[in-house]
């Protein structure tokens, strides 16, 4: 199985007057794992389903290699597609349910009898091919949706939402076969969540979505180490935004937030002239010391223990609020009410213009592409 390369440019989707999606751009690469990620209503799902041909396209144009699928029927399209609610046929058992889609290609019995228990045992199921849906848990009917939508060989693979009805320990069992899966058998899959560790654990990249317009594609390295914007930077992970000015004394940039001064490293930001920027600096990126003139003054309101670390909810002097991770003490753990210095880790910051539109940090971006 081979994965095709998918090619969006400038696509609209419209539903009446409102305009859910204005001419988005983006490139799928042949085997790929690549996620749509933001909040409820950004259009992500939207998108999704105009690939499947389920939504019309009002203007642009999709292609699947050099084939250009806008009009062409979704049967025709040779996509697999997994749903939030499995869509298993309830009065098959899961062996019948992975050979529908070769019954419709009108494979013959002992082909598809085959080739549906070959990919039951990709998916581990193998041991429960004469059950019934009813006879199974969440996580194995994922696993045999799964296994469907392969089965059929498609040069597409497109998942809505598929882990959201599993518990927690369940969503991590199988993000980890998903992706796993999808590297054995190397097909092109574009995956639609609004969970952020999740799309970090399955992708080799990621769309962040907001509003019907993507705000920035990367790694999840890159997401999370150089957000493009402060949307970006609050929704991908854990963020600290605050308040601050950027300046440069000889050839140091230098940042002052909550009137505590920091030096960056040389060309690390895009500085010029003084100006007030926005700062996202995470939990963990923050270093508790003495409270004195070198930490930002600041007033330990709450404590949660999470086992290795603890996490920590603070009040700057300005009332501002600002959580902190630290590695647990286990002998002399911060209390409620601790009047501590708060330092910023200078090598692991990012620097916004004052409307949070744009990274000054140097090689970021929030380019979509």
């Amino acid at each position: 199985m081979s994965g095709v390369r998918i090619r969006v440019r400038d696509v609209v989707k419209r539903y009446g007057a409102v305009t859910v999606i204005a001419g988005m751009s983006l490139e799928v690469e042949s085997g790929e794992f690549y996620t749509l990620l933001g909040p409820s209503g950004c259009g992500k799902t939207t998108l999704l389903r105009m690939i499947a041909g389920f939504n019309t396209i009002e203007a642009g144009d999709i292609h699947f290699d050099e084939t250009r699928i806008n009009d062409m029927d979704p049967a025709k399209r040779h996509i697999g597609m997994v749903f939030q609610d499995y869509a298993l046929f309830p009065h098959l058992t899961a062996q019948q349910n992975v050979e529908f889609g070769l019954r419709n290609q009108k494979e013959e019995r002992s082909a598809r009898t085959k080739k549906a228990r070959e990919y039951l045992e990709l998916v581990q199921m193998a041991a429960w091919a004469d059950r019934r849906p009813d006879h199974l848990s969440g996580g194995q009917q994922q696993r045999v949706a799964l296994a469907r939508a392969l089965v059929t060989s498609p040069g597409v693979l497109l998942m809505d939402e598929p882990l959201s009805n599993l518990d927690a320990k369940l969503r991590i069992e199988m993000r980890e076969a998903i992706r796993d899966i999808q590297r054995n058998v190397g097909i092109t899959t574009v995956y639609v969540t609004h969970d952020q560790e999740e799309a970090m654990a399955v992708s080799d990249r990621i769309a962040v979505m907001k509003d019907g317009v993507i705000q920035q594609v990367g790694t999840p390295a890159s997401l999370y180490s150089r957000p493009g914007n402060t949307f970006v930077a609050g929704f991908f992970g854990t963020n600290n935004i605050l308040p601050g000015t950027l300046a440069v004394e000889g050839d140091t940039p230098v940042l002052t937030v909550a009137g505590v001064a920091t030096a960056l490293p040389p060309s690390s930001v895009a500085a010029g002239s003084a100006r007030a920027v926005q700062v996202s600096v995470r939990p963990e990126h923050l270093h508790v010391g003495a409270r004195d003139s070198s930490g930002i003054a600041t007033l330990i309101t709450g404590r949660t223990f999470l086992g290795r670390d603890t996490h920590y909810t603070c009040r700057l002097a300005d009332s501002t609020i600002v959580e902190l991770v630290l590695r647990s003490d286990f002998q002399s753990p911060l209390k409620p009410g601790s009047e501590v210095g708060l330092h910023i880790d200078p090598r692991n910051i990012n620097v916004y213009t004052q409307d949070g539109t744009q990274n000054l940090s140097l090689g970021a971006s929030a380019t979509a592409s």
